[in-house]
C-alpha cells in the first residue's frame, strides 16, 4: 500500500488487517522525495507484494506505477486516488445518486473541497 497522509495509511492498514483479514505486506505514505524511490521500489520487490495500490492522485501515482513495475514487475498495480480517505472516513463518499449512476468520480471532480471529518 503507497500513499495517503501517514494516519489515513495507518488506519486503512489497521480496517484492512482488522475486519478482512488482509495480509498487508508493506505501506509507505505518499510523503517520500524522489531520492526515496529506488530504495522504496526495492521495499516493494523485496515483500513479494502481488497487489500494490496507489493512493497518490493522477498522474502521480500512474508514473510512480509505471516505474516501480520496472523493479516488480510481479505485482498488479491499482491506482486508487482517494480510496484511503474515503474508506477510513475522513472524506465523505458521494450522495447516492451520483453512486448509483457510477458517476462517484465526476462527483469528487466538481465537488468543492471536504474539510477532514472525524472517522467514526
Amino acid at each position: 500500500m503507497l500513499g495517503g497522509k501517514p494516519e489515513v495509511l495507518s488506519e486503512t492498514v489497521t480496517k484492512l488487517r482488522e475486519q478482512w483479514q488482509v495480509n498487508v505486506v508493506g505501506a509507505q505514505d505518499g510523503y517520500f522525495s524522489p531520492e526515496d524511490r529506488p530504495a522504496l521500489f526495492e521495499r516493494i520487490h523485496a515483500s513479494g507484494a502481488r497487489l500494490v495500490t496507489v493512493a497518490m492522485g493522477s498522474p502521480r501515482q500512474e508514473i510512480l506505477m509505471r516505474a516501480c513495475r520496472e523493479v516488480h514487475p510481479q505485482a498488479l498495480y491499482m491506482g486508487v486516488g482517494g480510496t484511503y480517505d474515503v474508506f477510513t472516513g475522513h472524506v465523505k463518499r458521494a450522495p447516492r445518486a451520483w453512486q448509483d449512476l457510477g458517476l462517484e468520480w465526476l462527483y469528487r471532480f466538481i465537488a468543492p473541497a471536504q474539510p477532514p471529518e472525524t472517522p467514526a
